[in-house]
């Protein structure tokens, strides 16, 4: 990593880069520069790339962020740059990520509501946080997340 990334041992971190991401990945044991982040089995999303693949890493943001899944009505989220939004449960298990598509170009956000003919992506679930990361390394992101409840 760049000299000052401010990454510490046992972090949880987002990555990106191009074509792909990988979330939540316990980091290991960092020495200066070097920020160990395991096999391609360490997180949820896309196989780690190939090495020397330019990568984007963030040290995700959590959020409480309690509701039940059975009482959704609506589910939205908008960043101004690429990033992810994932609900978690108590433990930190993903539940459901929202990645990539909040930069302008794709249109900026996501959108689930009842009766749209999708299924509720948070059905069942119990959600006790939501963590944020920046997928987009040339500027902060600006995010917003929000469920409609009955």
């Amino acid at each position: 990593m760049a000299t000052g990334h401010g990454i510490i041992t046992g972090d949880v971190i987002d990555l990106f880069w191009d074509g792909g991401n990988r979330r939540g990945i316990l980091v290991g044991t960092v020495a200066t520069n070097s920020v160990p982040i395991g096999a391609d089995n360490a997180g949820t999303g896309d196989n780690l790339p190939t090495n020397l693949t330019a990568i984007t890493a963030f040290v995700r943001l959590e959020e409480e962020f309690l509701v039940t899944g059975d009482n959704i009505q609506a589910i939205g989220a908008k960043m101004s740059r690429k990033g992810a939004v994932v609900f978690a449960d108590a433990a930190d298990v993903e539940l459901f990520a929202i990645v990539d598509p909040f930069d302008a170009a794709s249109g900026g956000g996501y959108q689930w509501y009842t009766g749209n003919g999708i299924t509720n992506p948070l059905a069942g679930e119990a959600v006790a946080k939501v963590f944020f990361s920046n997928g987009d390394s040339a500027g902060t992101n600006t995010a917003l997340v929000y469920t409609g409840n009955n």
